[in-house]
């Protein structure tokens, strides 16, 4: 079981990133659409459709999107009792990117984009948060499948 001291702060890291996210969005929101040139730069961008512009109905969206969060409290949860720290806040990540762009689709109808990388890619930070999310979930699993190999060639 993970120390009750790390799930408090892991809750507070929840919150000050969800907080960050919504801050960011709304910063985004306000500022004046304004032609930007470079390579990144922020941007409003209302992202009506699922990962990569798929054309997805929107109550599709919510049940998949509702049914994810649903299997990460799982995951959180099956990694808290079992210590598994790296599990546990790959969970918490991205339980935030997953709630924060959950919440957009709700309160606006489609996830707010505040980066553009080459005029072509749109994301946001939730984005980044599911993007560390999973790859603190792939490390966990990766070790250990590493390691029953190694083993097994023993």
């Amino acid at each position: 079981m993970i120390k009750p001291r790390l799930s408090f702060w892991s809750g507070l890291l929840i919150i000050g990133l969800w907080l960050l996210d919504r801050w960011l969005k709304q910063q985004v929101i306000k500022s004046e659409a304004v032609e930007q040139e470079g390579f990144f730069y922020f941007v409003f961008s209302l992202n009506k459709q699922a990962i990569f512009n798929l054309p997805v109905a929107p109550w599709l969206i919510l049940v998949l999107s509702l049914l994810a969060l649903t299997l990460v409290v799982g995951l959180a949860v099956y990694s808290w009792r079992r210590g598994l720290i790296k599990g546990f806040l790959g969970a918490d990540f991205l339980l935030i990117g997953g709630l924060s762009n959950l919440y957009d689709r709700l309160e606006v109808g489609g996830v707010i984009d505040t980066f553009s990388l080459a005029d072509s890619l749109y994301f946001n930070l939730a984005d980044i948060y599911l993007l560390i999310g999973l790859i603190l979930i792939v490390s966990v699993n990766w070790r250990k499948t590493a390691s029953r190999r190694i083993t097994n060639l023993l």
